[in-house]
């Protein structure tokens, strides 16, 4: 009985979990079960979860049917209804996108059922179907921003529906309205990617790292010797000149290494959007 119990357990966690953060930079949390977690990679991702980026932050989620969804700086993303088995046509994705920046390229489920493979805004439903969609959405300022990289989408605000194909995007105003739609400009794209950016070293580092590039500050008792007779000086200027400057460049090394700003992450397939 027990047996029985623990292989029904077991089978459960395997259909709860739907999908793993792959890659994080940053600070991030996982609403889950009325329960905020701290996010970590590797941690696996449920059915109705919620979650939330910190500033210049970075999460890459790989789900089951090999959709990727990367998620930019004080995002909040929503993961409503989920449900993938192979060549099962009834296989789903919904998805909602309250704040922030969102990439996706579209797996199995995408090309088996893209009907059933939606995201949600605050104002809008977007269709992907078996598609790459860049998006940036604030709804303080009541922008919304949506292109197509790959393929094509639809944009419903529910008054209208807009066909958005690849290099197409379409944007809703503080008006209200949505706009037509329209080729992406390099500057759009340049937007949209900021908010993908990785976080940018403390200005106290940046400080140390100018310092550095300039030159470790030398002693009292280096600068009276510099002062010294000039027939002294003019001996050896080549060796003293190298030995300062390895010096220096270890001393920035150094710093550079000991900085506990955590090591780039790979971010993969998501990547791929530029």
């Amino acid at each position: 009985m027990k047996r029985l119990l623990l292989l029904l357990l077991l089978a459960n966690f395997a259909f709860a979990n739907i999908g793993t953060i792959s890659a994080l930079r940053g600070g991030a949390t996982i609403e889950r079960a009325g329960a905020t977690l701290n996010a970590k990679a590797g941690d696996a991702i449920l059915e109705h979860d919620i979650i939330q980026t910190g500033n210049n932050a970075k999460m890459q989620i790989i789900f089951a049917d090999r959709t990727v969804i990367t998620l930019g700086k004080e995002s909040r993303f929503e993961i409503q209804s989920y449900f993938f088995e192979k060549d099962n046509k009834n296989s789903t994705t919904q998805v909602k996108m309250e704040k922030g920046f969102f990439k996706t390229i579209t797996g199995k489920i995408g090309k088996l059922s893209p009907d059933k493979f939606t995201l949600q805004t605050q104002n809008s439903t977007i269709g992907i179907r078996g598609t790459q969609i860049l998006s940036q959405l604030d709804p303080a300022r009541g922008i919304e921003k949506i292109a197509c990289i790959q393929g094509s989408i639809t944009v419903s605000d529910g008054e209208r529906i807009a066909n958005v194909n690849a290099n197409q995007i379409v944007e809703r105003t503080p008006a209200g309205n949505m706009s037509p739609v329209r080729r992406m400009s390099t500057n759009d794209r340049n937007q949209m990617n900021a908010g993908f950016a990785p976080a940018k070293k403390e200005e106290k580092q940046e400080q140390k790292t100018d310092q550095g590039s300039q030159g470790t500050p030398k002693s009292e008792k280096e600068n009276k010797e510099e002062k010294g007779d000039a027939k002294e000086d003019s001996k050896e200027p080549s060796q003293e000149s190298e030995g300062e400057t390895s010096q220096e460049e270890g001393t920035t090394q150094e710093e550079s290494t000991t900085e506990n700003e955590p090591a780039p992450v790979e971010f993969n397939a998501a990547e791929a959007i530029n």
